[in-house]
């Protein structure tokens, strides 16, 4: 990822521009703030989290239905959990159990793909 190859690394004061495009622009103070306090943990957590996604979004083809969509806007729509219940017009909760749900099914998915090479 970026940050690993980037020169400003072990001098860097703020996330810069690529770091502050993976999240939603309502995150960015939040993630201003955790970097200011972590610094080069907040990163690397980032670039785990960011790779995690990345390796999700492989197998959303496989989700169907609300799960799809609730996986679908929060991961590459941006959306909080929150605003993707408003957009589909389901509680807050039932849209964190889809968004569960769909962690678990592509866990499984992923496990079984590993399982079998």
């Amino acid at each position: 990822m970026f940050c690993e190859s980037c020169a400003l690394r072990a001098s860097c004061t703020k996330p810069c521009p690529d770091v502050e495009e993976l999240l939603p622009q309502d995150h960015t103070a939040r993630m201003v703030r955790a970097y200011a306090t972590r610094g080069a943990d907040f990163l690397r957590a980032l670039e785990r989290r960011h790779q995690e996604v990345l390796l999700m979004l492989d197998y959303r083809t496989l989700l169907r239905g609300r799960m799809r969509q609730v996986f679908d806007l929060k991961y590459i729509e941006g959306m909080t959990q929150e605003q993707a219940a408003i957009k589909l017009r389901i509680a807050r909760r039932v849209a964190g159990i889809y968004l569960q749900r769909a962690h678990e099914r592509i866990s499984k998915l992923m496990s079984a793909q590993h399982h079998a090479h």
